[in-house]
């Protein structure tokens, strides 16, 4: 009896592995990440097409990154099913499906018929504008008067805006420029006309000729538009001053000259500036440390110099 028992536990064991084993589902392909400030890229050229093997490693198409162009290579293999970005798609955030590829043990065919109806990679210009404050980021912080720079004041001013409404993204809860034209254009937000504007806008302005129709668009790469985005970033969200001195660079040309005649070293004058800066803020140490102090109230906290 014990020895029927054991068979017929064997016998249901060896169904259930049978039945049990791994199911595969076609793989999603998503735009990738290929350098650490990459948000978007666009598509080259596909080097596989619908239908073909893929193996581990083969290069599936050439992503233009805001670096350069860049080869994506497959980590599954399989047989291309459906291609969701063609050739020439633009703006395409990372994470956004792009192609799919089905598994050795499926027919392309069906996975490519079920995949037409999926949505199409998101690209920047699709996603919906956004109405009003994102309030599962963070809630707004208290409002601190010393914290605002002249350009954040004249914004709040001449829209008639409360700070305290604002959520603020810079350091130490500090309120950037950057968080208040967000709020303005979230939100519609028209500027106050004053009375000394209103009788401004009362004179006729002088009529010009448009030269709009000898202009032509230019298609900017995606490195070209990074850079101005980061240019951006870097106007809007790092307090900033200016200073003015005159400097006579004779010898400093001639040693530009000879480095570059001798050692085939090319150097620029803006190079020999940025060490100039960094060798004066070494030797100042009080600059250096006023220079990056932040106040808040009774409080001030200094953050050390890394960055020029």
């Amino acid at each position: 009896m014990s020895a029927r028992l054991c068979l017929l536990r064997l016998q249901c064991l060896r169904h259930f592995v049978h039945t049990s084993r791994k199911i595969q589902f076609p793989v999603h392909i998503k735009m990738p990440s290929l350098s650490p400030t990459m948000s978007e890229g666009s598509i080259v050229n596909w080097v596989k097409n619908e239908g073909e093997d893929v193996a581990a490693g083969d290069v599936l198409c050439e992503v233009q990154t805001d670096k350069a162009v860049i080869a994506f290579e497959s980590d599954e293999e399989g047989v291309l099913a459906k291609i969701l970005a063609p050739t020439g798609s633009s703006n395409i955030k990372v994470g956004s499906l792009i192609a799919v590829l089905a598994t050795p043990d499926e027919h392309w065919q069906e996975v490519a018929a079920s995949a037409a109806s999926l949505s199409q990679p998101s690209t920047a210009d699709s996603i919906p504008k956004q109405s009003g404050i994102n309030r599962t980021i963070q809630e707004p912080q208290s409002y601190r008067l010393c914290s605002m720079g002249p350009a954040v004041r004249l914004l709040l001013q001449s829209h008639d805006i409360d700070g305290s409404q604002i959520i603020s993204t810079g350091p130490h809860g500090q309120l950037l420029k950057g968080d208040v034209l967000a709020y303005i254009a979230n939100n519609e937000i028209k500027p106050v006309v004053s009375s000394q504007e209103k009788s401004i806008n009362d004179i006729p302005a002088i009529q010009t000729v448009s030269s709009a129709a000898n202009l032509t668009d230019i298609t900017s790469s995606n490195m070209r538009n990074s850079f101005a985005q980061r240019l951006s970033e870097s106007k809007l969200s790092i307090p900033h001053e200016y200073i003015r001195a005159t400097a006579r660079i004779d010898r400093l040309n001639e040693l530009i000259t000879e480095l570059k005649v001798n050692s085939d070293i090319n150097f620029s004058i803006n190079d020999f500036i940025v060490k100039a800066c960094a060798l004066g803020l070494r030797v100042s140490l009080f600059f250096c440390l006023v220079s990056n102090t932040l106040i808040y109230g009774s409080q001030t906290k200094a953050d050390q110099l890394s960055n020029m």
